[in-house]
């Protein structure tokens, strides 16, 4: 940014997200934006001024480098129908410190629709997009092949060892419906909690972040050391509405996935949303999410 004699004020480094705020300087009157090595491209820019900014931006806080919880979703909107009684109860709620990762989201509409519905869901800290591509159950082999689970097992422990969650909440192990993409995921969340405390396992990232050992893998409809999430409760933050309620209306923000006939469900019904079992642990598993996790590791 630079004032009305050409001096510069201010240099940000812009990290490639769907969307990218900075706020100018009330003196500024020039502001370049210049592409990286790897080149850039921009959909559109703007510039608002004063007072609240228009959706679908939202003011995310930058992920800190230690995190309570983190969701590992597949597919942008695997996060609420499958696991979508977290953030509303723990993160919004109850206050606990947590992100999401998404595995699969190579399109804008769908990076957009993913944030729209994890802010709706009270998600505050910015989420994270692995940029794997999303193959239908059907596709061909030769586009199945383009998802590589090395490649996933690797990036999932290097976002447990830069991100270093205490809690990890993942997906099914028979891939909720079956599909063959959560079913990798679920397998590589579980097989990350070993890895990413053991340096020998790609030591580029161990050297860059350090290892780390997450205390709890809670996977969606495990049937061992189970744990029901209370999705009736009434939710401050929302203002009285349930965790159903909310997750309800943030499905609503995927707008590109409402022909289908997903829908969010919770209880004791097919795929609820509230339904978790520890699958990995090296505490013992308590009542609730955090029960038995030594208090230094969470948030203040």
């Amino acid at each position: 940014q630079y004032d009305a004699d050409g001096t510069l004020l201010r240099s940000d480094t812009l990290l490639p997200y769907p969307e990218t705020i900075t706020p100018l300087l009330p003196e500024s009157r020039k502001a370049v934006v210049q592409a990286g090595e790897a080149g850039m491209l921009t959909q559109f820019c703007a510039v608002y001024g004063p007072g609240e900014l228009p959706d679908p931006f939202h003011e995310w806080q930058e992920t800190p480098d230690h995190l309570d919880y983190l969701l590992i979703s597949t597919h942008p909107d695997d996060d609420v129908l499958f696991l979508g009684s977290v953030v509303p109860t723990y993160g919004a709620e109850q206050g606990y410190i947590g992100s999401i990762v998404y595995v699969t989201c190579d399109t804008r509409i769908r990076m957009t629709e993913a944030e729209n519905g994890a802010w709706a869901m009270g998600l505050r800290y910015r989420p994270v997009f692995f940029g794997l591509p999303d193959v239908r159950q059907d596709a061909p082999k030769e586009n199945k092949d383009k998802f590589q689970y090395d490649e996933l097992l690797t990036l999932t422990v290097r976002a447990y060892r830069s991100l270093r969650p205490v809690v990890v909440f993942a997906q099914d192990v028979n891939g909720e419906y079956g599909h063959w993409q959560h079913k990798l995921t679920s397998k590589a969340a579980r097989e990350a909690f070993a890895l990413a405390a053991d340096p020998s396992f790609d030591p580029e990232s161990a050297e860059a972040y350090g290892t780390w050992q997450v205390q709890k893998l809670y996977l969606h409809l495990y049937p061992e050391n189970t744990l029901m999430i209370d999705a009736h409760a009434e939710l401050s933050f929302f203002g009285g509405l349930d965790a159903y309620q909310v997750a309800r209306a943030a499905y609503k923000k995927h707008e590109s996935q409402q022909a289908f006939s997903f829908a969010v469900r919770r209880d004791d019904k097919d795929y609820a949303f509230n339904r978790f079992g520890m699958a990995e642990g090296v505490v013992p598993v308590g009542e609730d999410v955090f029960d038995n996790v030594e208090p230094s590791l969470l948030s203040d």
